[in-house]
């Protein structure tokens, strides 16, 4: 549902802010808006701090001209080397690594269960 609501907030919001009117405490009293609140609130700080900027006509007609060049100008991607992999020693560090905290856990509850006698563990209801 909130996917849903998300465009026609920022739709709303976006269409108030641009007749100069800020209604963002309006859209977030809506019901079921709760999780978006944070992100209406923070495009309500970006709207009073940012300022529109007319860019000027040689940058646009530049970047027009960039955006219309043929791709093949355009380098492709440097493949990353070739590395082999050594996952087989790290593999049994973390396994042997995960053995021994089991096993710790283990052990530290089993003390806390012989040392506490009468006292019940936690989660689990006093017997008796």
């Amino acid at each position: 549902m909130l996917s849903s609501l998300l465009p026609d907030l920022l739709a709303t919001q976006d269409a108030a802010w641009r007749e100069g009117r800020d209604i963002t405490a309006e859209l977030v009293a809506r019901p079921g808006v709760g999780d978006l609140a944070p992100l209406l609130w923070l495009g309500q700080a970006l709207w009073r701090v940012l300022v529109p900027v007319t860019p000027r006509p040689d940058f646009v007609a530049a970047l027009r001209q960039a955006l219309r060049a043929p791709t093949a100008a355009v380098r492709p991607p440097t493949p990353m080397p070739s590395r082999p992999r050594r996952r087989a020693p790290w593999l049994a560090v973390a396994a042997v690594g995960s053995a021994r905290s089991l096993t710790g856990l283990v052990w530290l509850r089993r003390q806390r269960g012989r040392n506490s006698g009468h006292l019940p563990m936690a989660g689990r209801p006093a017997r008796g």
